[in-house]
C-alpha cells in the first residue's frame, strides 16, 4: 500500500512539475512509435500478400483501415480519460480510489463473445493450384 502511494506521488509530481514540452514530447513518443509501427507493418504487408492476388492485396487494404479505425478509437479513450485525469490532478483532488472494472467487463464482454461457426468455404485460386500440382506429382511417382 505504502509503494503504491509512493507511486502515485512520483506520477503526480511528474505530472505537475515536470516542464510541459518535455512532458508533452514524453507523452507524444509512444503514439508516433505505434503509429509508425502499424504503418511499416502495413507496407510489409501489403507487400507480401500483393505478391499473391489482387484480390488478396484489396483485402489488406480494407482490413488495415478497419485496423486504422480501431486505433483510432483506442487513442481517442486514451486522451479523453487523459484529459479527465489531467483535469481531476489540475484541482488538486486526485482520484484515491481503484473500484471502477468498466474497461475490464468490457474487455471481458468483447472476449467471450461467441464467436460464429465457421462455415465451409469455396476454396482460393492458390489452394487449388497446389492441390493440382500435388495430384501430378502424385501421378509422376506413380509411373
Amino acid at each position: 500500500m505504502a509503494a503504491e502511494q509512493t507511486q502515485q506521488q512520483a506520477q503526480f509530481d511528474k505530472m505537475t512539475k515536470t516542464p510541459i514540452p518535455r512532458l508533452v514530447l514524453g507523452l507524444a513518443v509512444p503514439t508516433i512509435l505505434s503509429m509508425l509501427i502499424t504503418s511499416i507493418y502495413n507496407l510489409a504487408d501489403t507487400f507480401f500478400v500483393g505478391q499473391i492476388s489482387t484480390s488478396a492485396s484489396g483485402a489488406v487494404g480494407v482490413v488495415s483501415s478497419l485496423m486504422a479505425v480501431i486505433q483510432a478509437i483506442g487513442f481517442m479513450l486514451g486522451h479523453g480519460s487523459g484529459s479527465i485525469i489531467s483535469r481531476s490532478l489540475g484541482s488538486g483532488d486526485a482520484p484515491v480510489k481503484r473500484d471502477d472494472h468498466s474497461m475490464d467487463e468490457l474487455r471481458y464482454f468483447i472476449m467471450t463473445r461467441p464467436r460464429p461457426a465457421e462455415r465451409e468455404t469455396e476454396k482460393s485460386p492458390l489452394s487449388r493450384d497446389k492441390e493440382r500440382r500435388i495430384r501430378r506429382l502424385n501421378r509422376k511417382i506413380e509411373r
